[in-house]
């Protein structure tokens, strides 16, 4: 005798389809926030060998690294042979080889240092940098530098002054040709951010160093509302940045500007080494004190 075989009829089969939907919209945000976190902590991790790199970097040497290296000249814009905060402590993150194949006496963008500044050095790429890899620089007007890798970082000029206008008057740690030593650090290591994030996914600058002529300019991609897409960004911009006129990841961010990709603010590296989440919604006065270096300000955790 033949079983009668009971299928799923269409309304249990409509209700299972409606609970899996259900749950898959329950646990897809837990999954992305998920996600985030870890490449939030990877980022962290990123900027924390850096931090250590810059403490070696102040002991062998008495003080942190330049900015950039520019030979001596009145015109803001010079940054020739270039180099960066990034390329000088390369010894100190590990990378002694890509160190010793760069030739320091000549400018960034010459062909003898091809393999430095195209090289994908991971601990300047932030994980969350969708835009991060190889890129045209290029010159205001002219041909193109050349080929690059970018930096998901940039170093801390300080707050009040334009960088292409003044580049050795940074009131930050990093300066074009001038160095900073942790005992004029008045404000105290902990209160005073050395490196910041500044991802490609808003502007595409080079770790390298800023070769000569180069300029900036915001992605293709960069979230809306956030730039000004007639900024351009000269000179030293192209590898420290600074605390400009509007708050963190707000509307109105330059090139010269901190962002971050990630969601609810970005990373900084401070002073002392370590490495901290800052909120989008910081006051715009907390913000500018935290990149300055003297400026007198007593700050608590909490207030950013």
């Amino acid at each position: 005798m033949a079983i009668a075989r009971r299928g799923f009829s269409l309304i249990e089969i409509l209700v299972i389809l409606t609970i899996v939907g259900v749950l898959g919209a329950l646990i897809l945000p837990a999954v992305q926030a998920a996600r985030e976190a870890s490449l939030r902590i990877r980022c962290v991790n990123n900027l924390k060998q850096m931090g250590i790199a810059l403490m070696t970097y102040h002991e062998v040497h008495g003080a942190l690294p330049m900015g950039y290296v520019a030979a001596p000249s009145p015109n803001a814009y010079q940054t020739s042979p270039g180099w960066s905060w990034a390329a000088l402590i390369l010894p100190q993150i590990e990378q002694v080889p890509l160190y010793n194949a760069a030739n320091f006496k000549l400018p960034v963008e010459q062909t003898a240092n091809l393999t430095t500044r195209q090289a994908a050095t991971g601990v300047y790429i932030c994980p969350t940098d969708r835009d991060a890899g190889l890129f045209t620089v290029r010159r205001d007007g002219s041909p193109p530098v050349g080929i690059f890798h970018t930096n998901s970082y940039a170093a801390c000029f300080g707050a009040g002054l334009e960088i292409d206008d003044f580049p050795d008057r940074g009131d930050g740690l990093f300066r074009r040709n001038l160095v900073v030593r942790h005992s004029e650090i008045l404000d105290g290591t902990g209160s005073t951010i050395a490196v910041g994030e500044r991802g490609a996914c808003l502007v595409k600058t080079p770790w390298v160093g800023a070769p000569d002529g180069g300029i900036s300019s915001f992605s293709d991609d960069a979230p809306a509302g956030i730039p000004d897409y007639h900024s351009i960004g000269h000179g030293g911009e192209l590898v420290v940045a600074h605390a400009g006129d509007v708050g963190f990841n707000a509307q109105g961010t330059s090139p010269d500007d901190f962002y971050s990709p990630h969601s609810g603010g970005g990373n900084f590296l401070f002073a002392d080494g370590s490495a901290r989440f800052v909120r989008s919604t910081i006051a715009l006065d907390v913000y500018r004190a935290l990149c300055t270096r003297a400026g007198g300000e007593i700050l608590g955790s909490d207030a950013y």
